[in-house]
Order: structure tokens, then C-alpha cells, then sequence
């Protein structure tokens, strides 16, 4: 089963993902956090095989979220999630080989992008 953690400080975004994704529930084992630390927390008791990350977030951002990831769990693979394409911290992203799903994101376009990750 395909364990993903999905990182964002918006309640608002984290309830649209898991309606999205509320059809695979019974395939994926999917993790929600509510900000970057609790991200570290949970990659410190457990491998994820995906993890997909909102970039500004407050305290802990996503990028330091994927570098946390990297370290604990190398063979994991990292996304940003993000609606400014154009930031700095995307480009910072894509450069260390992290991958990017734009906001806002389809529900068929962020199940794609899982089962391709994870085939």
C-alpha cells in the first residue's frame, strides 16, 4: 500500500485534498499535517513513499519539510505543492530534483501524479 504524506497549514486545503482522494482511501494510506513540524514528526515515526508539501507555510516551511525528508528517508520521493510558480523557492525546489503539482490541482491530475510516482 502507498503511504503519502500531505503537508499544508491551510485546513481549507488539506479537507479538498482528502475529498479528492477520498475514493483511494482504501488503497493509499494517506497522512495529513497541519504545518511543517508536525511533518518532521510523523517522517521521524514512519516511511512515506511520497510526500507532498505546501511551500510557504509558517515556522517550518517546505522546503526545509523536504530537506527533513531527504535526510530521514532518501529513497522518498518530494513535491511541492504551490501556486507561485515563479517564487524563487520553486526554482530553489525544482533544482534539487523536488517535484511540482500547481495549485489549484485537479482530482484526476493529483491521482495521476501518484500512481505515476508510485508504479
Amino acid at each position: 500500500m502507498r503511504s503519502i504524506l500531505f503537508v499544508d497549514d491551510s485546513d481549507y486545503v488539506l479537507q479538498s485534498i482528502k475529498r479528492m482522494l477520498n475514493d483511494v482511501r482504501d488503497e493509499w494510506d494517506i497522512v495529513f499535517a497541519e504545518s511543517g513540524a508536525h511533518a518532521v514528526a510523523h517522517l521521524q515515526e514512519r516511511l512515506f513513499d511520497i510526500v507532498v508539501t505546501d511551500l510557504k507555510m509558517p515556522g517550518m516551511n517546505g522546503i526545509e519539510v523536504l530537506k527533513t525528508l531527504r535526510l530521514l528517508h532518501p529513497e522518498a520521493s518530494g513535491f511541492i505543492l504551490s501556486g507561485n510558480l515563479e517564487s524563487e523557492e520553486v526554482r530553489t525546489c525544482l533544482a534539487e530534483g523536488y517535484r511540482l503539482i500547481e495549485k489549484p490541482c485537479s482530482a484526476e491530475m493529483l491521482k495521476a501524479i501518484m500512481e505515476e510516482d508510485g508504479a
